[in-house]
């Protein structure tokens, strides 16, 4: 079953992706059709005015979709249709759709005017009150009345469809537009154009899909950047090493106990500046190639092992792959409809009304020669008319009543169906102008109110789809804002402060871990090109293992005078004693010391008893005691009377006390605290020797590294001598740990500068920076406008005009009907009445025979006889003439 699931997925995605194939090439077809496409500069003030005039009442449909939205969001069962029949007003539903009244009536009436057109018989019984002989029908002013108003109302049809005729243009620009621009937006946007800096939402979609299969456990990409961390793990192992170092002889020397024996009112004159020269080493290796390599490695390592950053990219990019594959399918479904080559297609429709397939221009030329017949045929009949009409002497030759007929049903019939065409154009602006209008003011609010109206769920992941085509397509989006889809598509946060909390996501998928990896490596790339790689020879630490291999603590702890003046006994001691030292015999200091040590001429604890001493300013201090009155073993034995001292008796019993309680105690006392390292593998407290760190065969062993790459020291107490060997045992640490960090960095320098970040690069960094940098959206703006140009400024607006000229058309068609209808009514009323004028007294003939026969009927019936024999005859003779006419 799961295997029949997975296929069932893959076989969609298969098809979609085949799917959204063919509608890009049917695109970039259209594109190479279609494309490029000239606009001609519009008025955008007075365009619009035209389209809300078109849409009525602002916006009607937009309207509409408000409602529906907002019925939507309570709850309410509605659609747009039943919305619209709502928000129209009867009487701009009658405005709008008086034109179709108008070819409805003309419909109507037509069938009952015909009969009295073409049945002279019915026209008389109808009209036998109208039917005299007209004598002005032949009149100059009426003639020229009547051809005046055929002419100009002539004229006028014809140049309204002419002027139809060349509006075709506009409207089969628009179309174009429409398909060339729609053609290239869909295009552009989704396949993406490098030119225009947008790698496309479907190249997008993809690219993010492939980042994250790559980031999956068990990825290619992973396992080759797993080798090389392993590969290179000996580097992790030896800056491990040189920072821990570092780090430890600071923390040695600064440890309290070490710069100030607690009680014994001495401080470690060569601890502070020897601590100050280790910021130089310090920082040497901070900046250098090694720390770099190993920086690099460590965030490499740091963003990919799986952990909790790996798992946040991967969670970003499936969040971020969601709104930009609803944006895809929304630009495919909505402006993939001009481009689809389907039956019911806007590219279809593109084909029929621009190009060389195009009907609009036949169309419109069939209505403007349409229009030329009917002024032609109104023209002749009225020439008929203007030279065989009688005037009302005789009766009209047929072909001047037939002629007026025909042209006067012609332009009823003409009349008639530009309304209906007319009408039919004016819904089609009125729809479209509305459509427009939504178009031009698109914004996320617009959008989603168009999908609620139409019942399309709108869930985060689509209002954020429509956040994004706001920002990149809207004419109204503020123009100061960023129109970088990475920086508009919000995703929740990672470590968020507050609930709904969100983030970009070119900070979720760039700065958390693209970012850092780049970050290390261009730190990298500057201490390569500016800093040696090797370090075990360079100045700063030599200069610093001078100064360790130079160290004597004996002679560098010194009395502190500010301790000494506040106690009771130790301050009445000469001053002169403050500068001598805890070693024994005088001692003038190496010239390889920092600076303020070097050269300096320190007494000894022999030199304060016995033999005295000289101070910088050439000063002689005195010992305390004549060499014969004191038995003195430094630092063991003191005994001396300082009645016999060359001091005042006060001042030698404080020097004294000062002496045996707080000088000699720190050569014999462990008061100060040593640091090791501890060796791996051995008991706690074991000791690391450095010594036996060694190269053998390429290969440093005995590093004192523990196998997680870590080093770890133990501290106890020691005395002086141990201490003082504490601090110079580093002077060998440093040489043997900086040997093995530059031969460490010499062997893998070329695995993590070129490979690793070869691979990285590859995989991660550079498809996330080519995906953010390259998803700028601005270009979309310009297409949405030159869309919304072509559709609605050009088509639609060229629609409305033509509907317009239609309608006037007609109406002047109709008004032309009258004109006809004049000549036609004076030349068929003057035939009809010289038609009853033959008939009537034919009648009054008859009836003044019948009346003469009943009377000769009566006197028939004399004896005689003779008047009935006279007045059948004379009847048959009254008769007869009449039935001739």
């Amino acid at each position: 079953m799961l295997k029949l699931l997975v296929l069932s997925c893959v076989l969609t995605g298969l098809a979609q992706s085949a799917a959204d194939q063919r509608t890009l090439e049917q695109a970039d077809a259209l594109v190479e059709k279609y494309c490029p496409v000239e606009v001609p500069p519009i008025n955008y003030e007075e365009a619009r005015k035209n389209l809300e005039l078109s849409a009525g009442n602002g916006n009607v449909v937009y309207d509409a979709l408000l409602q529906t939205a907002s019925a939507v969001k309570d709850g309410e069962t509605k659609d747009l249709v039943s919305t619209l029949q709502e928000t129209v007003s009867p009487t701009f539903a009658i405005r709008k759709a008086t034109p179709l009244l108008m070819a409805l009536m003309l419909w109507i009436v037509w069938h009952f005017a015909c009969w009295f057109v073409c049945c002279p018989g019915c026209m008389r019984c109808c009209c036998c009150c109208c039917q005299r002989k007209c004598r002005f029908g032949r009149a100059i002013p009426f003639q020229i009345l009547l051809w005046t108003s055929f002419l100009l109302l002539a004229g006028l049809v014809v140049a309204l469809c002419a002027m139809s005729v060349l509006e075709h243009k506009g409207i089969e620009q628009g179309i174009q537009g429409t398909g060339c621009y729609s053609a290239q937006l869909l295009k552009d946007t989704v396949a993406g154009n490098p030119s225009q800096n947008f790698v496309g939402l479907l190249p997008a979609y993809t690219a993010l899909d492939n980042l994250s299969q790559s980031l999956e456990p068990g990825s290619a990409f992973l396992e080759d950047v797993q080798s090389v961390l392993s590969q290179t793990e000996e580097l992790e192992r030896a800056v491990n090493l040189v920072r821990d170092m570092l780090d430890s002889l600071p923390f040695l020397l600064g440890e309290p106990r070490n710069q100030y024996p607690l009680g014994y009112y001495h401080h470690c004159a060569i601890c502070a500046p020897l601590g100050a020269s280790l910021d130089s080493l310090v920082r040497l290796f901070d900046e250098g190639v090694a720390f770099a390599l190993n920086a690099f490695r460590s965030e490499v390592a740091r963003q990919l092992d799986d952990g909790s950053s790996i798992s946040n990219l991967r969670s970003t990019i499936r969040q971020t792959k969601e709104p930009i594959e609803v944006m895809k399918d929304q630009i495919l479904d909505q402006v993939g409809y001009f481009v689809r080559q389907a039956d019911d297609g806007f590219e279809k429709g593109t084909e029929a009304l621009a190009g060389e397939t195009s009907v609009l221009y036949p169309s419109f030329m069939v209505v403007f020669v349409a229009s030329l017949i009917v002024a032609v045929l109104g023209f002749l009949a009225l020439v008929l008319y203007s030279l065989w009409h009688r005037g009302g002497a005789a009766p009209d030759p047929v072909p001047v009543c037939t002629s007026s007929a025909g042209a006067m049903c012609g332009a009823y019939i003409f009349a008639g169906i530009l309304f209906l065409i007319g009408g039919i154009l004016i819904l089609v602006s009125m729809v479209g102008g509305g459509v427009c209008l939504a178009m031009v003011d698109f914004d996320q609010q617009s959008g989603e109110t168009l999908l609620e109206s139409l019942n399309v769920p709108v869930d985060d992941t689509v209002r954020m789809a429509l956040n994004v085509a706001d920002r990149c397509m809207s004419l109204t989006s503020d123009s100061n804002s960023t129109r970088n889809v990475a920086d508009i598509i919000e995703l929740p946060a990672l470590f968020p402060t507050y609930d709904g909390e969100t983030d970009t996501a070119r900070h979720l998928l760039a700065d958390l871990v693209a970012n850092q990896i780049n970050g290390a490596y261009l730190v990298l790339e500057m201490a390569l090109a500016t800093q040696p790689i090797r370090l075990a020879d360079n100045p700063i630490l030599s200069t610093v293992r001078s100064y360790l291999g130079n160290v004597n603590l004996k002679a560098m702890y010194w009395p502190s005078p500010v301790d000494i003046a506040t106690h009771p006994v130790y301050r009445l001691m000469p001053p002169g004693y403050y500068v001598v030292s805890a070693l024994c015999d005088d001692l003038t200091l190496p010239s390889l010391l920092p600076a303020g040590l070097s050269d300096v001429k320190v007494p000894g604890l022999n030199s304060m008893v016995v033999d005295g001493f000289s101070t910088g300013s050439g000063i002689p201090v005195e010992g305390m005691f004549p060499e014969q009155n004191v038995t003195w073993d430094c630092p063991a034995v003191l005994q001396g009377n300082c009645s016999a001292s060359n001091l005042h008796e006060s001042e030698c019993e404080a020097a004294k006390a000062f002496l045996l309680e707080r000088k000699l105690p720190l050569l014999t006392l462990p008061l100060f605290r040593c640091r090791y390292l501890q060796q791996p593998g051995a008991p706690a407290g074991t000791k690391c020797d450095f010594a036996s760190m060694t190269k053998e065969n390429g290969t440093w062993i005995n590093s004192c590294v523990h196998p997680n790459n870590t080093v770890t020291f133990f501290e106890q107490d020691c005395d002086i001598s141990e201490f003082e060997e504490n601090v110079r045992s580093f002077d060998l640490w440093f040489y043997k740990i900086f040997q093995y960090l530059d031969d460490v960095v010499q062997d893998l320098i070329l695995q993590i500068a070129q490979d690793l970040k070869a691979i990285v690069y590859l995989h991660l960094v550079d498809p996330v920076f080519d995906l953010l940098d390259g998803f700028d959206c601005s270009f979309m703006q310009s297409f949405w406008r030159g869309l919304t140009d072509s559709l609605c400024f050009e088509a639609v607006s060229s629609v409305q005009v033509v509907a317009s000229y239609y309608v006037w058309a007609a109406s002047f068609s109709l008004a032309m009907v009258l004109v006809l209808y004049v000549a036609w009514r004076i030349s068929r009323d003057t035939t009809d009445a010289f038609e009853n004028s033959l008939t009537f007294p034919t009648r009054a003939r008859d009836w003044r025979n019948k009346v003469k026969q009943r009377v000769g009927y009566q006197t028939s019936e004399n004896p005689t006889g003779a008047t009935a024999s006279t007045a059948p005859a004379e009847a048959q003779a009254t008769t007869a003439p009449g039935l001739s006419l």
